[in-house]
């Protein structure tokens, strides 16, 4: 008798401890998501301010970086020429070099435009150039 309580009491106190073991576990699992969420909160909310200060760059230096653009360009070469290339729309000097292929589909412009991309439309600024672009969504 002795004996068996002797192994009673082992497997209580065994299963005490396995119990505890479980309980500490299950309670660092459940910090561990909770930190997780909070986390991905934090870094979702970062993640947006900086896509608003991308935005706000963007906007504030898009006309700059356009003029600095046209004057560049514009210092190099005098004259521009827009025709298609691999069916997008290119701009050309007037020697025929590449200066951009815009990404620009000449299937998406209008059946005018594509005519006149044919036999190429000749501009005597960048500026001229980019508004042309601007317009067709490049």
């Amino acid at each position: 008798m002795n004996r068996s309580r002797i192994i009673l009491i082992l497997c209580v106190s065994l299963l005490c401890v396995c119990l505890v073991f479980a309980i500490t576990a299950l309670t660092s699992l459940r910090n561990a998501i909770a930190e997780t969420g909070q986390v991905r909160r934090e870094a979702q909310s970062m993640l947006a301010d900086l896509d608003v200060a991308l935005r706000e760059n963007q906007n504030t230096s898009a006309g700059a970086a356009t003029d600095d653009d046209a004057q560049q360009v514009g210092v190099l070469y005098g004259h521009f020429c827009v025709r298609e290339s691999g069916g997008q729309v290119a701009v050309y000097t007037d020697s025929g070099e590449l200066v951009s292929l815009t990404g620009i589909s000449v299937s998406a412009l209008p059946k005018s435009d594509r005519d006149a991309l044919r036999d190429g439309i000749r501009f005597t600024s960048w500026k001229e150039v980019l508004a042309l672009l601007q317009d067709w969504g490049g």
